[in-house]
């Protein structure tokens, strides 16, 4: 895979099918896309139909079913938290879906989730992958879902996706009309996570609304500055980032090899918050170019303070290599300083 380039995986979709007094009476993949494979699935949901709003690190996707009396919302997070270290370095996320029921029936709503073995890359047929079925239950709730072991000779991994099994609320949203033998309108929850999220998700949502409402109430700030403030972060997580663990027993020497033999008074804070290191951009394979960072560091300082400590610290570590030597601005052969 290049720099900037990404590979789709089809089988990455949500799946609606409603049913009442015990007939289908729709089913649909909530995607628009027409694919040449699985002929066999209801593809090309009309996307007139269908509408996005974003603050990250929260997501809505809004379906309004054509001719169904049926509104689908689903509410997407990840625990992007600031000074929370430990949230926000999961690569969790959960899609909770409201289901508003309009019409004048009962209606029977089922969403399927479907997630491929892979990252939509030709080694995905190689074969030796396997999937594996769990639950867990714990404090009452019960989590069902599927590990998907993908097992390619260099880097193997794990990814998880499950349902929390619950009991549906019902919420009288309107009254019946008149009188009539009509059934309440409702609307209910359903809950698709990936990794450990389920039980944790309101707790994380409650921290993110308390970092960003003070913004989003500020009435001197115009929208589009909360928007960009928001929703610009998400290169953070998503810039080819890593964010890698430094081992307990780890010394001086190996952070730099014999020229870290000083640098000890770095490995406190390597220790507990890692090495973070993020691109300069999707289409430029460099790390924490400097220049760049200069710009970017904002963030890191203002949400996670102790990752812009990292960063400096790794750039020390250069800094220390090349202390006699001395560059100019035009990238010309060094100078020996005197």
């Amino acid at each position: 895979m290049t720099a900037g380039e990404s590979f789709p995986v089809l089988l990455g979709k949500f799946t609606v099918c409603l049913r009442c007094k015990g007939q289908t009476i729709y089913q649909q993949v909530l995607s628009m896309e027409r694919p040449s494979s699985l002929q066999g699935w209801n593809w090309g949901y009309c996307g007139h139909y269908a509408f996005y709003h974003a603050l990250y690190p929260r997501a809505w996707l809004v379906y309004e079913l054509p001719g169904q009396q049926v509104v689908l919302t689903c509410r997407q997070v990840s625990p992007v938290i600031p000074h929370d270290y430990k949230d926000s370095s999961l690569p969790v996320a959960v899609f909770i879906w409201e289901v508003e029921n309009g019409r004048d029936e009962d209606v029977e709503v089922s969403i399927m989730f479907s997630l491929q073995n892979g990252m939509g890359t030709k080694e995905d047929g190689s074969g030796g992958h396997w999937n594996e079925p769990f639950t867990f239950q714990k404090d009452g709730e019960r989590v069902a879902g599927v590990l998907l072991h993908h097992c390619p000779a260099v880097n193997p991994f794990t990814l998880a996706i499950s349902a929390r099994e619950k009991a549906v609320s019902k919420l009288p949203i309107a009254s019946p009309c008149c009188g009539s033998p009509k059934a309440v309108h409702t609307t209910c929850r359903l809950i698709f996570t990936i990794s450990d999220a389920p039980k944790h998700y309101e707790e994380r949502e409650k921290k993110i609304e308390a970092w960003q409402n003070p913004i989003l109430e500020n009435s001197q700030l115009p929208s589009w500055y909360k928007s960009a403030l928001f929703n610009e972060l998400y290169f953070m997580t998503d810039g080819g980032t890593i964010w890698v663990e430094v081992p307990p027993d780890c010394c001086a020497e190996d952070l730099q090899g014999p020229a870290g033999a000083g640098l000890s008074h770095l490995l406190p804070v390597l220790r507990e918050y890692g090495r973070f290191a993020y691109l300069e951009g999707q289409e430029y394979r460099m790390y924490n170019t400097y220049d760049v960072h200069f710009y970017a560091s904002f963030a890191l300082i203002m949400l996670w303070p102790k990752l812009q400590i990292s960063l400096q610290y790794d750039i020390e570590e250069i800094a220390e290599q090349f202390a006699d030597s001395q560059w100019d601005m035009g990238h010309r052969p060094s100078l020996q300083a005197e």
